[in-house]
């Protein structure tokens, strides 16, 4: 006796070889996904007590899953503050990042006049869904007026 083939069998081996047949041709819906983020703007290479400037962060996705739950996080040090938020960090997200897409934030960030010169360290923190996180340093130089 022959065993008789269902259609839902017949259904679970054509995806079977078509699922196989796109991994041998490297369909992108294999890729996994590859988030890179990094600034776009100009580090401020001085400012002043008082002076306001902005960091532009982007984030890529240069491979072919998506990416979800992207989260871009700035820390500064005391006496530098967020525009939008008013104290010394700020988090941006959720947001998703489709294949070979990606998305640009801006921060700006105002220098306390009470802030004395030196040099400072802030930096970005880009986090995601099974991403290790990407750290991108800022050092920002306050000189005198």
């Amino acid at each position: 006796m022959h065993a008789r083939r269902t259609p839902l069998a017949f259904l679970v081996v054509i995806v079977i070889i078509m699922l196989g047949v796109a991994a041998w041709i490297s369909l992108p819906f294999f890729e996994e996904p590859k988030l890179k983020a990094g600034l776009i703007s100009s580090r401020p290479e001085k400012v002043s007590p008082g002076d306001t400037f902005e960091v532009v962060v982007q984030v890529l996705n240069e491979g072919g899953g998506s990416v979800k739950d992207v989260y871009i996080h700035l820390e500064m040090p005391e006496g530098f503050t967020s525009q939008v938020t008013g104290n010394n960090t700020r988090t941006v997200g959720p947001n998703s990042v489709g294949p070979h897409d990606g998305f640009g934030q801006g921060f700006v960030i105002i220098v306390s006049k009470n802030v004395p010169p030196g040099s400072y360290a802030a930096r970005v923190v880009v986090t995601a869904d099974n991403i290790s996180p990407h750290i991108i340093p800022l050092e920002i130089q306050v000189v005198a007026d």
